[in-house]
């Protein structure tokens, strides 16, 4: 069975430092675009950082996921 199984169709929570907001877009903007981008506040408490939730479709979007995640060293939630 393959691994990447349980991750593909999910909801990606990313939370991002501020600091990365740049990178994100750049990524997204050259390589990534069919992949919809939503971003909100992080929660009180967590300062300086952004959500960035990433539905995948089918595992397109996996290889964005991973690449802004080492990127900005995100802390991820999967629903």
């Amino acid at each position: 069975m393959n691994n990447n199984a349980n991750l593909v169709n999910k909801t990606y929570y990313l939370c991002i430092e501020d600091f990365y907001a740049g990178m994100v877009i750049s990524e997204w903007m050259y390589a990534y675009k069919e992949a919809p981008l939503y971003f909100r506040d992080a929660r009180k408490g967590v300062e300086g950082s952004f959500v960035l939730a990433i539905k995948d479709e089918d595992g397109k979007h996996l290889s964005f996921i991973n690449r802004i995640a080492g990127l900005t060293k995100a802390r991820i939630s999967i629903k």
